[in-house]
């Protein structure tokens, strides 16, 4: 949605669908923390082992070098924003 580059500091900015179901691989951003908000469905959002509950207008954090994941645990396709912040000093 808007490349790097564009605003100072923010590395990415996206929006994600996942099937019910379905879950992203586990990974981590060496250079970036993530924030993610829920537009809409259900899911968890594993970071170090430990479990977040999505809702629609929810949000969660992810610091940089955590890895993590998304599962859709519910009916209907979860569909997230998220943006990611350099975690590098300037």
């Amino acid at each position: 949605m808007i490349s790097r580059g564009k605003v100072p500091h923010l590395m990415s900015f996206s929006q994600a669908i996942i099937a019910p179901g379905e879950s992203t691989t586990p990974h981590r951003h060496q250079d970036m923390a993530e924030v993610y908000f829920v537009q809409s469905g259900f899911g968890v959002l594993l970071v170090d082992g430990n479990h977040c509950f999505l809702e629609a207008n929810s949000y969660q954090v992810v610091p940089a070098k955590s890895v993590h994941s998304l599962s859709n645990t519910g009916d209907i396709p979860l569909s997230i924003l998220y943006f990611g912040i350099s975690s590098q000093r300037a």
